[in-house]
C-alpha cells in the first residue's frame, strides 16, 4: 500500500513539483530540528520545575 495516497478521494496537501513548498518544507523541518536540539532540553530544564513548584504550592494550598 502506497502511504501517499492512503485514500484516493484524499486532496494532495501539497504540490510535489512547486519549489517554493518544498522549501518551505525544508526550512520548516531544519527549524523543527534546530528547535529540537537547542530549545526544547533547556525549555523543559525551566518549565518542569516550576511546574513542579507550582504544583506542590497549590497542594500546600489546598490543604
Amino acid at each position: 500500500m502506497d502511504v501517499l495516497h492512503i485514500c484516493d478521494s484524499d486532496p494532495e496537501l501539497f504540490d510535489r513539483n512547486s519549489t517554493t513548498q518544498l522549501l518551505v518544507i525544508q526550512w520548516l523541518s531544519t527549524m523543527a530540528g534546530l528547535y529540537n536540539l537547542f530549545v526544547h532540553p533547556f525549555l523543559c530544564l525551566l518549565i518542569c520545575p516550576l511546574g513542579v513548584l507550582a504544583n506542590f504550592c497549590s497542594y500546600l494550598g489546598a490543604n
